[in-house]
């Protein structure tokens, strides 16, 4: 350790130069943020980034004032961080991931800005419905306090949100693992809102435009075959988007099962696609003694000791093992993915054995199928994680649900009612006690539930959710009334591990598991 580390004398040297280096870096992106923000519209023109990547090239002399300060500040800020991570280099083993997919040319970020969320003019934010405009004027007019426009701001995240910050007079956003006090003085502004309540009473039946456009994106990536993690502000939003979310893959899942199932002919109703999907889960899962489940197992242990070598140098115990075969057949139980995989088509003639192969081999929208993402499980578990991680994320896999959740019902958050949702969707908030939300974190970099997860910004710093993220979706996004019309409401940018950027609901981030 000595050889290593020197003497005590030179060690404390190299301390305080890493820290005065540490220092200066922190100075020099201080000092870049702030020229940065001083730039304006004319200095940088319509394509920032395009101007940007000119910028550094041009002549100093021939910029603006706030052209060249930018720009001398980028340069100092990659001087000293440059010279922090010569410094830290001894001391720390840092990956960065590439700006591409491993041995691939696709790219791990696409920004889509404003209404591109929605296939709409990026320029411009989320246009509101003429029916549902009437709220948005109504909370504009209400606001007293323009520097602090919680019901505004509350109202462009949901009417969920609005309804409960107009309940409560308070924020509650999920910053922190407890809400703030701060109260909002509505006083001045009672008939505002009064007109409010009546006016959201006739949209409550409609989707808020923001929670529209989150939900149908999370869904399309969702059957393409990614894992989709969505940020809010409001802990409101996260609930009604688990819901939204939910409602939404259930509809598209039964016309799924519909389409797969109609074989030529007449296209069976909901009632019958519940109840053939309840006799494959009785017949291939739930019975124990028939073929079906035993072709399933018998599959599922084949995969296992497809990677008997890696188990046993891992030393994953017998009973680790089984614990691995029950967990991925609770997953292939689950309607979603009988309804996506199963081989639906003459599915009582066919040989139990075949049908389970082809659930398994069953390639999704990401071009995977399950036995690939088992087997890259149980590569991960056994090649990259230490003993503890691994019975940690077993754990985790093993505790998610599958089945049904009740929770909260509708936009009124006054009412006790409780509905049913999709184990795929899944919220952490700062309400969710650590432990679970460890395990949701674990869950999520896993092929099992959650395929989504609604999180606060307590779950946006420090953690690891996006062990192969190649999406997130605009930095800041507003929603305005059609005619190009600004709602009441501001934004501002969370920060996601340190380095990227989300703002309020409709901002999935975007996982897919690869195996590795």
């Amino acid at each position: 350790m000595r050889d290593e580390l020197g003497v005590r004398e030179e060690f404390l040297r190299r301390m305080s130069e890493l820290q005065e280096r540490l220092n200066e870096s922190q100075r020099a992106t201080i000092a870049l943020q702030r020229s940065w923000c001083r730039l304006n519209p004319e200095d940088c023109g319509a394509d920032v980034e395009a101007w940007w990547t000119s910028a550094r090239e041009l002549d100093l002399d021939a910029t603006t004032a706030n052209q060249r300060a930018t720009v001398e500040s980028f340069v100092a800020a990659k001087q000293f961080q440059q010279a922090a991570e010569d410094a830290l280099r001894r001391w720390i083993v840092r990956h960065n991931k590439g700006r591409c997919w491993a041995d691939t040319g696709i790219a791990r970020r696409e920004r889509l800005t404003g209404g591109a969320i929605a296939q709409q003019d990026p320029t411009k934010g989320l246009g509101v419905p003429r029916e549902q405009l009437l709220p948005f004027f109504l909370a504009a007019r209400s606001a007293i306090r323009p520097d602090r426009d919680l019901l505004g701001e509350a109202l462009s995240s949901s009417y969920e949100a609005f309804r409960n910050t107009r309940r409560d007079r308070m924020p509650e956003k999920d910053e922190q693992e407890e809400s703030l006090p701060a109260a909002v003085d509505l006083s001045h502004s009672s008939w505002y809102l009064a007109e409010f309540d009546r006016a959201i009473a006739s949209s409550l039946e409609s989707t808020h435009p923001k929670v529209s456009a989150t939900v149908r994106n999370v869904v399309d990536l969702w059957e393409a075959g990614e894992k989709v993690l969505v940020f809010a502000f409001y802990v409101q939003t996260c609930k009604a988007l688990r819901i939204h979310i939910s409602n939404e893959i259930e509809r598209r899942l039964i016309h799924t099962a519909q389409r797969r199932s109609s074989s030529g002919g007449a296209v069976p109703g909901e009632e019958d696609v519940e109840s053939l999907l309840k006799r494959i889960q009785v017949r291939f899962f739930d019975r124990t003694d028939s073929p079906g489940r035993r072709a399933v197992d018998a599959e599922l242990r084949g995969i296992v000791a497809e990677r008997a070598a890696t188990l046993s140098n891992a030393q994953l115990s017998s009973e680790q093992r089984e614990v691995l075969v029950d967990v991925m057949r609770r997953f292939l139980r689950v309607s979603s993915t009988i309804a996506r995989c199963f081989p639906f088509e003459r599915w009582e003639e066919v040989d139990p054995s075949d049908a389970v192969r082809s659930t398994l081999d069953h390639s999704d929208g990401s071009g995977m199928s399950w036995r690939q993402k088992f087997l890259g499980f149980i590569d991960f578990l056994t090649e990259d994680c230490s003993t503890d991680e691994r019975e940690k994320y077993l754990e985790a896999a093993k505790q998610i649900q599958t089945g049904g959740i009740r929770v909260e019902a509708g936009a009124d958050v006054d009412s006790k009612e409780r509905t049913d949702t999709l184990a795929n969707v899944q919220v952490a908030t700062g309400s969710t006690d650590r432990d679970t939300r460890a395990r949701l974190m674990r869950a999520f970099n896993t092929p099992f539930f959650p395929d989504i997860l609604v999180c606060s910004e307590v779950m946006s710093e420090g953690v690891d959710l996006q062990r192969s993220c190649r999406h997130l979706d605009p930095p800041r996004s507003r929603v305005e009334p059609q005619r190009n019309r600004t709602a009441h409401g501001t934004y501002r940018p969370a920060r996601l591990q340190g380095r990227r950027q989300a703002s309020n609901c409709d901002l999935p981030a975007v996982s897919r598991w690869r195996g590795r």
